[in-house]
């Protein structure tokens, strides 16, 4: 009986073994897979207009977004030739094509955003609640002062364009067109 019980342990031992290395080797060969996706990706950032991707082994979805004037057909077919076909058929495509122009803006939005909030908090102005961009319906930076805010809108709208005219941020299009909207809000836990 004792013989029986230390072979079974034995042999429920090596199933463990065998299902931990099976694993072990798949998720290696997840990552190898992804990490060809992406190095193909990267080899043809510019010439296909790529603004980004991923690949995700648990929705096998490979996502793209990419300049809507190129080739969707032909980064799959171009894809197909770097990838072995077994390897790129568990995959699915979730691609997002955007105008080059709107991605220009959105990423210039963001960096004046940036800019905005690390003014606000070097001069520790409290009375603003939130700096916001969005590029639709119209390139926007929005602002909300506290509705008791004793801030001049003109004055703060005025102030905020001579940083960004300065020549401290010349990463930033001059002639990058957008608006500030600054509004007086009401914030719920303002008497806190």
């Amino acid at each position: 009986m004792k013989k029986f019980a230390s072979i079974l342990i034995i042999v429920a031992a090596l199933f463990v073994f065998d299902v931990f290395v099976k694993k072990e080797v798949t998720l290696i060969n997840e990552e190898d897979k992804s990490s060809q996706i992406m190095s193909a990706l990267d080899a043809v950032n510019d010439e296909f207009g790529l603004f980004g991707y991923s690949v995700s082994h648990a929705e096998s979805n490979i996502y793209i977004v990419m300049d809507e004037a190129k080739g969707e057909k032909q980064l799959k077919e171009y894809l197909s030739e770097q990838i072995a076909k077994e390897d790129l058929e568990q995959y699915s495509y979730d691609i997002t094509k955007r105008p080059l122009e709107e991605v220009k803006a959105e990423s210039n939005l963001v960096n004046i955003e940036m800019i905005l909030n690390e003014y606000i908090e070097e001069k520790n102005y409290t009375d603003i609640q939130s700096v916001i961009s969005f590029v639709q319906p119209e390139p926007t930076i929005k602002i909300d002062l506290k509705k008791t805010s004793e801030r001049s809108i003109e004055e703060f709208e005025a102030e905020l364009k001579k940083l960004l005219a300065s020549d401290d941020f010349d990463y930033i299009p001059k002639n990058l067109n957008y608006k500030f909207q600054i509004e007086k809000k009401q914030i719920m836990c303002e008497n806190l």
